[in-house]
């Protein structure tokens, strides 16, 4: 026979806090690989809290990130093969895109993901564009170059 008295454990299990199964799986993701590469954990939460929050502001325009365009970004960070980068900016822009931004003193990469397919990979210098190209879906892996030259030579 089980008998059910206060026990502190279970008031602890009461205060939990329920998540649906999507966020739950972005946490459990973001755990398991905060540990080899910490910046893309970061990158996804940024992306996550973008995405539960975009609304329509007067005057700026509409900031919602569809799920279209978070899983094109989610895409590009996936292709980014360094380990040991900076955590990036995760911004919007109005009309639904996402802006990534790597800074490293005077040096930035930028990576711009716009609605309906669109990539713009940007290198600054000082604030100062260097290079700014579009990107197909085949072509996410050159942001690794831009992100190398952030990091100086290895």
């Amino acid at each position: 026979m089980i008998t059910l008295d206060r026990d502190t454990r279970l008031e602890k299990v009461c205060e939990v806090e329920l998540v649906s199964k999507a966020e739950a799986s972005a946490r459990l993701v973001a755990a398991s690989i905060s540990t080899t590469t910490p910046w893309l954990a970061s990158a996804l939460s940024a992306l996550w809290e973008l995405r539960a929050t975009g609304e329509f502001e007067p005057g700026v325009g509409d900031l919602h990130v569809s799920v279209e365009t978070a899983d094109q970004v989610g895409r590009v960070l996936g292709s980014i093969k360094l380990q040991w980068l900076p955590a990036p900016d995760v911004t919007r822009v109005s009309g639904g895109g996402v802006v990534l931004r790597w800074s490293v003193a005077d040096q930035e990469v930028e990576i711009a993901v716009l609605p309906r397919e669109r990539v713009l990979l940007t290198t600054l210098q000082a604030g100062e564009i260097l290079e700014s190209q579009p990107l197909s879906p085949t072509e996410y892996s050159k942001a690794n170059d831009g992100l190398k030259t952030l990091m100086g030579p290895s």
